[in-house]
């Protein structure tokens, strides 16, 4: 009798061997690994903060600030696409060149020419807020890196001034911290903020185009139209 017991047992062991090499060999794309990433030129934190979107249910993220490492457990997969942005994250400061253009905006009776490089988003504009006139007003062309502070005036009547921040490789998008828009009198008189916002999310290669303010007695609106490339 105890023979037979153990002649079954090792039948039974025997039948669910292959079951059970089958699930191992089959979850090679399961089974998670980790890595540790240690940063030059950014900080370990904001890397945390950026690659979040990534981290799957499996995932996890931890931080050591000592050494300015990062150590992510999750799929190979992911873990492929979580190594390929931090390396273009971590690298040395890139330059960009940031175009802001001032357009008062306006409806008329009648639509008036439209200047060449404003036909763009001239188009948008009519549909979405029937306007059917646009006039440039000033424009700019700042150049720096990320980090830079940018003060420029625009014509002698408006004044743009921002701050390069970092670019994001996930979203490719650069941020602008602290922008304001002022509109300064010729000759004197009352300087007049007609935007202001703690962050902006410009992706590289698209225009963005903002309403800032309405001009004082005309019924033209003030727009602001922002594009950013790389430099570099």
């Amino acid at each position: 009798m105890k023979n037979a017991l153990v002649i079954m047992t090792l039948l039974f062991a025997v039948a669910f061997a292959p079951a059970v090499a089958a699930d191992q060999a089959g979850g090679g794309e399961r089974s998670v690994s980790a890595r540790t990433y240690q940063f030059k030129f950014r900080d370990a934190g904001s890397a945390a903060v950026l690659i979040k979107p990534l981290i799957t249910g499996r995932g996890s993220v931890s931080i050591q600030p000592s050494s300015n490492t990062l150590t992510v457990t999750d799929s190979v997969e992911a873990l492929s696409e979580i190594t390929r942005i931090i390396e273009q994250y971590d690298a040395p400061a890139k330059g960009f060149r940031v175009e802001v253009k001032v357009v008062a905006a306006s409806r008329g009776p009648a639509a008036a020419p439209v200047p060449e490089d404003l036909r763009e988003i001239s188009s948008k504009l009519s549909g979405v807020l029937r306007f059917n006139r646009f006039e440039k007003l000033g424009e700019i062309v700042a150049n720096g890196k990320e980090g830079d502070p940018v003060l420029v005036d625009l014509q002698g009547t408006y004044r743009a001034s921002f701050q390069l921040g970092e670019f994001d490789p996930l979203s490719q998008s650069l941020r602008l911290g602290d922008f304001k828009l002022l509109r300064v009198p010729e000759g004197g008189g009352e300087v007049q903020q007609l935007l202001n916002t703690a962050s902006l999310n410009l992706r590289v290669d698209q225009t963005v185009v903002l309403g800032a303010s309405r001009l004082p007695d005309s019924n033209r609106v003030l727009m602001l139209v922002l594009l950013a490339r790389r430099a570099d």
